[in-house]
């Protein structure tokens, strides 16, 4: 059964119920990566019980961006926008006890009731929203300490 946590805590149960049977829960074992950064992916990961490590790589660097627990997703930004995989994520030191669906089996689930899609898609665009903000209001963190440092300098 889906929890009424994070982005699936203003659904109904019922809705609830139907998410459920169109996905799967399971075990992920430490190590094990839910998503490759530049390779497809297609599924949508809801975080149940431990956490998910979020990196994101270039040719010179591995940087970690986020830790996901319990109540967050990942993978949801290619239920509404499908390409490759934007970053790679991995499950942490313990166990993760997930919920997954597949892009495939989320559109059957929005085909069949609309007025369902609708609230799960609103849902999802409320937590790519409060992700966007932190990552606004972090990157101005950053500019704000650079700054600093560079005013501080005696050149």
């Amino acid at each position: 059964e889906l929890p009424a946590l994070g982005i699936f805590a203003d659904l109904d149960p019922e809705l609830r119920a139907r998410l459920a049977a169109a996905g799967r829960f399971e075990i992920l074992k430490p190590g094990s990566y839910i998503a490759v950064q530049g390779e497809p992916h297609n599924n949508l990961t809801f975080v149940l019980t431990g956490h998910l490590d979020v990196y994101v790589r270039s040719q010179a660097d591995t940087i970690k961006v986020a830790s996901i627990g319990p109540g967050e997703t990942a993978g949801e930004m290619n239920l509404i926008d499908p390409r490759a995989a934007s970053a790679d994520v991995v499950v942490g030191h313990e166990p993760v006890r997930a919920f997954t669906i597949t892009d495939a089996d989320f559109d059957g689930l929005v085909k069949d009731d609309c007025a369902a899609g609708y609230v799960v898609l609103k849902a999802l665009s409320k937590e790519l929203c409060r992700r966007l903000r932190h990552n606004s209001q972090a990157l101005l963190r950053q500019a704000d300490r650079v700054r600093t440092h560079f005013r501080d300098e005696d050149y």
